[in-house]
Protein backbone atom coordinates (compact mmCIF):
# COMPACT_ATOMS: atom_id res chain seq x y z
CA UNK A 1 0.00 0.00 0.00
CA UNK A 2 1.70 3.90 -0.85
CA UNK A 3 2.31 5.07 1.89
CA UNK A 4 0.11 8.91 2.93
CA UNK A 5 2.18 11.32 0.60
CA UNK A 6 2.32 8.79 -1.80
CA UNK A 7 -1.28 8.67 -1.65
CA UNK A 8 -1.63 12.16 -1.15
CA UNK A 9 0.26 13.11 -4.53
CA UNK A 10 -1.64 9.84 -6.46
CA UNK A 11 -4.94 12.07 -5.36
CA UNK A 12 -3.62 15.36 -6.42
CA UNK A 13 -2.81 13.72 -9.79
CA UNK A 14 -6.75 12.68 -10.32
CA UNK A 15 -7.93 15.94 -9.75
CA UNK A 16 -5.32 17.44 -11.86
CA UNK A 17 -6.03 15.39 -14.97
CA UNK A 18 -9.92 15.40 -13.97
CA UNK A 19 -9.98 19.69 -14.00
CA UNK A 20 -8.02 19.19 -17.46
CA UNK A 21 -10.39 17.04 -19.05
CA UNK A 22 -13.32 19.68 -18.15
CA UNK A 23 -11.75 22.66 -19.02
CA UNK A 24 -11.29 21.26 -22.30
CA UNK A 25 -15.41 21.04 -22.63
CA UNK A 26 -15.93 24.42 -21.31
CA UNK A 27 -16.64 27.27 -23.54
CA UNK A 28 -18.15 30.97 -24.11
CA UNK A 29 -21.37 28.67 -24.56
CA UNK A 30 -21.52 27.12 -20.87
CA UNK A 31 -21.27 30.91 -19.21
CA UNK A 32 -24.41 32.04 -18.19
CA UNK A 33 -24.63 35.80 -17.29
CA UNK A 34 -28.03 37.27 -15.59
CA UNK A 35 -28.39 40.62 -15.33
CA UNK A 36 -30.87 41.83 -12.80
CA UNK A 37 -34.15 44.14 -13.54
CA UNK A 38 -35.27 47.20 -12.41
CA UNK A 39 -37.39 47.41 -10.27
CA UNK A 40 -40.03 49.38 -7.68
CA UNK A 41 -37.01 50.86 -5.39
CA UNK A 42 -35.71 54.35 -5.18
CA UNK A 43 -32.83 55.93 -6.70
CA UNK A 44 -33.83 54.64 -10.03
CA UNK A 45 -31.96 51.29 -10.41
CA UNK A 46 -32.96 49.01 -7.82
CA UNK A 47 -32.55 45.34 -8.30
CA UNK A 48 -28.88 46.09 -8.21
CA UNK A 49 -28.17 50.45 -7.46
CA UNK A 50 -25.42 50.82 -9.43
CA UNK A 51 -24.11 53.88 -6.97
CA UNK A 52 -22.48 52.86 -3.78
CA UNK A 53 -24.74 51.54 -1.44
CA UNK A 54 -24.50 54.45 1.43
CA UNK A 55 -26.53 56.46 2.84
CA UNK A 56 -26.42 59.16 0.25
CA UNK A 57 -27.14 56.41 -1.96
CA UNK A 58 -30.33 58.26 -3.41
CA UNK A 59 -29.10 61.73 -3.83
CA UNK A 60 -26.41 62.56 -6.52
CA UNK A 61 -23.24 61.38 -4.57
CA UNK A 62 -19.97 60.01 -5.61
CA UNK A 63 -20.36 56.69 -7.55
CA UNK A 64 -17.99 55.02 -10.52
CA UNK A 65 -19.90 52.90 -13.21
CA UNK A 66 -18.42 50.19 -14.82
CA UNK A 67 -15.13 50.52 -16.62
CA UNK A 68 -15.01 48.54 -19.83
CA UNK A 69 -12.24 46.42 -20.84
CA UNK A 70 -11.30 45.96 -24.27
CA UNK A 71 -9.48 47.24 -27.47
CA UNK A 72 -9.92 51.02 -26.89
CA UNK A 73 -8.79 53.21 -24.06
CA UNK A 74 -11.78 54.31 -21.06
CA UNK A 75 -12.10 57.62 -21.02
CA UNK A 76 -12.70 59.29 -17.78
CA UNK A 77 -15.00 62.29 -16.75
CA UNK A 78 -14.35 64.11 -13.40
CA UNK A 79 -16.32 66.65 -12.40
CA UNK A 80 -16.45 68.70 -9.03
CA UNK A 81 -19.27 71.26 -8.17
CA UNK A 82 -22.44 72.32 -8.30
CA UNK A 83 -25.09 70.10 -10.10
CA UNK A 84 -26.72 71.07 -13.02
CA UNK A 85 -30.20 71.08 -11.90
CA UNK A 86 -30.89 69.06 -15.28
CA UNK A 87 -30.15 66.42 -13.19
CA UNK A 88 -32.36 66.97 -10.16
CA UNK A 89 -31.64 69.31 -7.57
CA UNK A 90 -28.74 71.27 -6.85
CA UNK A 91 -25.91 69.51 -4.68
CA UNK A 92 -22.50 69.63 -4.68
CA UNK A 93 -21.28 66.21 -6.25
CA UNK A 94 -17.97 64.57 -7.36
CA UNK A 95 -19.23 63.18 -10.29
CA UNK A 96 -17.23 60.39 -11.99
CA UNK A 97 -18.05 58.20 -15.45
CA UNK A 98 -15.97 55.64 -17.30
CA UNK A 99 -16.60 55.39 -21.09
CA UNK A 100 -15.32 53.51 -23.23
CA UNK A 101 -13.28 54.59 -25.95
CA UNK A 102 -14.34 56.83 -29.01
CA UNK A 103 -16.70 54.94 -31.24
CA UNK A 104 -16.63 51.63 -29.79
CA UNK A 105 -19.52 49.09 -27.95
CA UNK A 106 -19.24 46.90 -25.22
CA UNK A 107 -20.83 43.78 -24.09
CA UNK A 108 -23.53 45.75 -22.06
CA UNK A 109 -24.74 47.61 -25.03
CA UNK A 110 -25.11 46.18 -28.35
CA UNK A 111 -28.74 44.26 -29.15
CA UNK A 112 -31.43 44.83 -26.95
CA UNK A 113 -34.98 43.90 -28.45
CA UNK A 114 -36.69 46.58 -30.75
CA UNK A 115 -38.41 46.24 -33.85
CA UNK A 116 -36.51 45.03 -36.84
CA UNK A 117 -33.03 43.92 -36.15
CA UNK A 118 -30.40 46.05 -34.35
CA UNK A 119 -26.25 45.57 -36.19
CA UNK A 120 -27.23 44.58 -39.40
CA UNK A 121 -29.83 47.52 -39.79
CA UNK A 122 -26.13 49.72 -38.92
CA UNK A 123 -27.00 50.60 -35.30
CA UNK A 124 -24.37 50.54 -32.90
CA UNK A 125 -26.64 49.84 -29.60
CA UNK A 126 -30.45 49.47 -29.51
CA UNK A 127 -33.03 49.19 -26.07
CA UNK A 128 -36.26 48.17 -26.78
CA UNK A 129 -36.59 47.33 -22.94
CA UNK A 130 -37.88 43.73 -22.94
CA UNK A 131 -35.53 42.44 -21.12
CA UNK A 132 -35.25 44.85 -18.61
CA UNK A 133 -33.51 48.29 -18.27
CA UNK A 134 -30.32 46.93 -16.29
CA UNK A 135 -28.00 48.44 -18.57
CA UNK A 136 -29.02 52.26 -17.27
CA UNK A 137 -27.68 54.07 -14.50
CA UNK A 138 -29.82 57.06 -13.24
CA UNK A 139 -28.83 60.32 -12.08
CA UNK A 140 -32.08 61.09 -9.81
CA UNK A 141 -35.78 60.11 -9.15
CA UNK A 142 -37.15 56.50 -9.68
CA UNK A 143 -37.60 55.07 -12.96
CA UNK A 144 -39.49 51.85 -13.95
CA UNK A 145 -40.83 49.59 -17.12
CA UNK A 146 -44.18 49.57 -17.61
CA UNK A 147 -46.72 47.66 -20.28
CA UNK A 148 -48.29 49.37 -22.60
CA UNK A 149 -50.72 47.75 -25.47
CA UNK A 150 -54.29 47.48 -26.69
CA UNK A 151 -54.85 44.03 -25.21
CA UNK A 152 -53.69 42.19 -28.59
CA UNK A 153 -49.83 43.54 -28.40
CA UNK A 154 -48.18 44.24 -25.56
CA UNK A 155 -45.12 46.53 -25.32
CA UNK A 156 -42.13 47.24 -22.61
CA UNK A 157 -42.02 51.08 -22.19
CA UNK A 158 -39.50 53.22 -19.78
CA UNK A 159 -39.96 56.29 -17.83
CA UNK A 160 -39.60 58.26 -14.21
CA UNK A 161 -42.36 57.58 -12.05
CA UNK A 162 -42.83 60.94 -10.48
CA UNK A 163 -42.17 64.63 -12.14
CA UNK A 164 -38.53 64.47 -10.80
CA UNK A 165 -35.81 66.14 -12.54
CA UNK A 166 -33.35 63.34 -13.93
CA UNK A 167 -31.28 61.67 -16.29
CA UNK A 168 -31.87 57.77 -17.59
CA UNK A 169 -28.01 56.66 -19.27
CA UNK A 170 -26.28 53.87 -20.34
CA UNK A 171 -22.92 54.17 -18.58
CA UNK A 172 -20.85 51.86 -20.64
CA UNK A 173 -21.08 53.07 -24.08
CA UNK A 174 -19.74 56.11 -26.14
CA UNK A 175 -19.33 57.26 -29.51
CA UNK A 176 -17.97 60.42 -30.95
CA UNK A 177 -20.47 61.12 -33.79
CA UNK A 178 -23.50 60.04 -33.23
CA UNK A 179 -27.39 60.05 -34.11
CA UNK A 180 -29.78 58.85 -31.39
CA UNK A 181 -33.10 58.44 -31.91
CA UNK A 182 -35.86 57.40 -29.58
CA UNK A 183 -40.03 56.96 -29.64
CA UNK A 184 -41.10 59.60 -27.02
CA UNK A 185 -44.62 59.42 -25.41
CA UNK A 186 -45.06 62.95 -23.11
CA UNK A 187 -47.51 61.51 -20.80
CA UNK A 188 -47.65 65.40 -19.21
CA UNK A 189 -46.05 68.61 -19.62
CA UNK A 190 -47.67 70.03 -16.30
CA UNK A 191 -48.30 73.61 -17.83
CA UNK A 192 -47.09 75.31 -20.75
CA UNK A 193 -43.67 76.25 -19.94
CA UNK A 194 -40.19 75.89 -21.12
CA UNK A 195 -38.76 75.11 -17.57
CA UNK A 196 -41.02 71.14 -17.92
CA UNK A 197 -39.45 69.59 -20.77
CA UNK A 198 -38.69 65.74 -22.10
CA UNK A 199 -35.04 65.03 -23.38
CA UNK A 200 -33.00 63.04 -25.18
CA UNK A 201 -29.40 63.68 -24.65
CA UNK A 202 -26.46 62.32 -26.98
CA UNK A 203 -22.30 62.39 -26.34
CA UNK A 204 -23.27 62.63 -22.75
CA UNK A 205 -21.23 62.64 -19.97
CA UNK A 206 -21.66 63.71 -16.59
CA UNK A 207 -24.79 65.66 -15.52
CA UNK A 208 -22.76 68.84 -16.57
CA UNK A 209 -21.49 68.14 -20.07
CA UNK A 210 -23.48 67.14 -22.78
CA UNK A 211 -25.87 68.08 -25.63
CA UNK A 212 -29.70 66.86 -25.85
CA UNK A 213 -32.77 67.63 -27.56
CA UNK A 214 -35.76 68.86 -25.82
CA UNK A 215 -39.61 68.78 -26.05
CA UNK A 216 -40.87 71.70 -24.54
CA UNK A 217 -44.27 72.58 -22.52
CA UNK A 218 -44.38 75.81 -24.41
CA UNK A 219 -44.73 73.51 -27.77
CA UNK A 220 -41.59 74.34 -28.78
CA UNK A 221 -38.53 71.97 -29.87
CA UNK A 222 -34.77 73.41 -28.85
CA UNK A 223 -31.28 72.20 -28.28
CA UNK A 224 -29.22 72.45 -24.85
CA UNK A 225 -25.55 72.30 -24.26
CA UNK A 226 -24.48 71.23 -20.92
CA UNK A 227 -27.80 72.59 -18.88
CA UNK A 228 -28.14 75.93 -21.34
CA UNK A 229 -30.57 76.33 -24.43
CA UNK A 230 -28.43 77.46 -27.26
CA UNK A 231 -28.76 77.09 -31.52
CA UNK A 232 -32.46 77.23 -33.27
CA UNK A 233 -35.89 77.07 -31.56
CA UNK A 234 -38.42 75.22 -33.53
CA UNK A 235 -42.58 75.66 -32.89
CA UNK A 236 -43.94 71.88 -32.71
CA UNK A 237 -47.53 70.31 -31.92
CA UNK A 238 -47.09 67.42 -29.73
CA UNK A 239 -49.96 66.40 -27.81
CA UNK A 240 -49.60 64.62 -24.45
CA UNK A 241 -50.05 60.61 -24.96
CA UNK A 242 -49.15 60.41 -28.32
CA UNK A 243 -45.64 59.15 -29.70
CA UNK A 244 -43.34 61.03 -31.16
CA UNK A 245 -39.75 60.23 -32.83
CA UNK A 246 -36.69 62.65 -31.43
CA UNK A 247 -33.52 62.64 -33.10
CA UNK A 248 -30.36 63.81 -31.99
CA UNK A 249 -27.35 64.07 -34.53
CA UNK A 250 -23.83 65.12 -32.78
CA UNK A 251 -20.48 65.61 -35.08
CA UNK A 252 -17.59 66.77 -35.19
CA UNK A 253 -14.93 67.55 -32.43
CA UNK A 254 -15.07 68.85 -28.83
CA UNK A 255 -14.33 72.13 -29.83
CA UNK A 256 -16.29 72.44 -33.22
CA UNK A 257 -19.18 70.31 -32.76
CA UNK A 258 -22.65 70.33 -35.27
CA UNK A 259 -25.85 69.32 -33.23
CA UNK A 260 -29.14 68.85 -35.38
CA UNK A 261 -32.35 68.14 -33.87
CA UNK A 262 -35.31 66.07 -35.27
CA UNK A 263 -38.89 65.61 -35.05
CA UNK A 264 -40.71 62.78 -36.80
CA UNK A 265 -37.94 62.59 -39.23
CA UNK A 266 -37.77 66.46 -39.51
CA UNK A 267 -34.95 68.43 -39.25
CA UNK A 268 -35.99 71.09 -37.06
CA UNK A 269 -33.20 72.97 -34.89
CA UNK A 270 -29.33 72.92 -34.89
CA UNK A 271 -26.48 74.74 -34.14
CA UNK A 272 -22.26 74.71 -34.66
CA UNK A 273 -20.35 74.74 -30.55
CA UNK A 274 -16.94 76.21 -30.89
CA UNK A 275 -17.43 77.39 -26.70
CA UNK A 276 -15.04 74.38 -26.15
CA UNK A 277 -17.01 73.40 -23.30
CA UNK A 278 -17.36 69.78 -23.23
CA UNK A 279 -14.30 67.72 -21.80
CA UNK A 280 -14.42 65.65 -24.49
CA UNK A 281 -15.84 64.98 -27.84
CA UNK A 282 -17.10 61.44 -26.75
CA UNK A 283 -20.47 60.23 -24.91
CA UNK A 284 -22.92 57.99 -24.07
CA UNK A 285 -26.75 58.11 -24.72
CA UNK A 286 -29.48 59.19 -22.69
CA UNK A 287 -33.08 60.21 -21.34
CA UNK A 288 -34.47 62.48 -19.70
CA UNK A 289 -36.97 64.58 -17.96
CA UNK A 290 -36.76 68.24 -16.20
CA UNK A 291 -39.79 70.64 -14.10
CA UNK A 292 -42.88 69.10 -13.68
CA UNK A 293 -42.84 67.04 -17.53
CA UNK A 294 -43.44 62.77 -17.39
CA UNK A 295 -42.63 60.90 -20.91
CA UNK A 296 -41.96 57.26 -21.14
CA UNK A 297 -39.35 56.07 -23.70
CA UNK A 298 -39.08 52.91 -26.09
CA UNK A 299 -37.18 51.74 -29.17
CA UNK A 300 -33.43 53.85 -28.89
CA UNK A 301 -31.46 53.39 -31.09
CA UNK A 302 -27.68 54.66 -31.69
CA UNK A 303 -25.76 54.86 -35.25
CA UNK A 304 -21.90 55.89 -35.44
CA UNK A 305 -20.67 56.27 -38.92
Amino acid sequence: MPSLPARNLLALAGLSLLWTALGCKLGVSDVVRRSPEVGSGTGGSSGQDLRDASPAANDLGPWISPRIDGDNATYDAVVTGENETEAGPKNTVADTRSFAGPDSVSEAGGMGKVSGTCMEDGYQFCEGFEDGAARWAMTSGSWSLSEMGDGSETNMVFGPTDAVPGIAFVPTTAWQDMTVEARVMVTSFDQPSSTNRVVLYARYQDITHFYAVALRGDGKLGLRRNGTAFGTVANVSVAVNEWHVLKLRVSGSADNGVVEGSLDGTLLVTATDTSGSMTSAVGTVGLGVYGGALAVFDDIKVSSP
